[in-house]
């Protein structure tokens, strides 16, 4: 039996290691963000280790990066897309402002960490149309078919000679 125990060791460290010392448990992030079509989205991501950060990378579901921070130097190749000001250097969130209908999708926040393999968290960002743009749509729509139906009812009234008799 005692010849086991080393084995069992082994084995717990390694579980340890493989499950649940992961360093993406490191990373604080939403897991879903819904916005509006228009409006901002935060996409909130932050490490929460003690190791110094090299830089931190958002990447879209086309694996293109569209935002980075290291040390120090941000490359935004988007103009709607920043990073949220903050004093935390391990606040790596960003904003999408305004946020469009196509940035529906899954995003990967990562860590380059000194001493640690990079870590990694998704977050899926759900654009929603926002219900009141589509009234500044429809209402005028409506009042136009309306006055215009009106229109096309005294005009026919008048033909007809109705509305003629009516005003004798």
């Amino acid at each position: 039996m005692e010849s086991h125990q080393p084995w069992s060791a082994f084995l717990v460290l390694s579980l340890c290691a493989i499950h649940f010392c992961r360093g993406s448990d490191l990373i604080t992030a939403d897991k879903d963000v819904s916005a509006f079509d228009g409006k901002t989205a935060v996409l909130k991501c932050s490490y929460n280790g003690s190791r110094e950060i090299n830089s931190v990378k958002w990447t879209n579901k086309s694996s293109n990066v569209i935002a980075e921070r290291s040390r120090g130097d941000d490359f935004l190749p988007d103009s709607r897309i920043k990073f949220v000001e903050s004093s935390e250097k391990t606040n790596g969130s960003i904003i999408i402002d305004p946020v469009r209908m196509r940035d529906t999708g899954t995003y990967t926040c990562g860590y380059d960490v000194q001493g640690q393999v990079p870590m990694e968290k998704a977050i899926t960002l759900n654009v929603k149309q926002d219900s009141t743009s589509l009234w500044k749509i429809v209402i005028p729509i409506v009042v136009i078919g309306l006055l215009l139906s009106i229109a096309g009812i005294v005009f026919f009234l008048y033909k007809k000679g109705h509305l003629r008799k009516a005003f004798r």
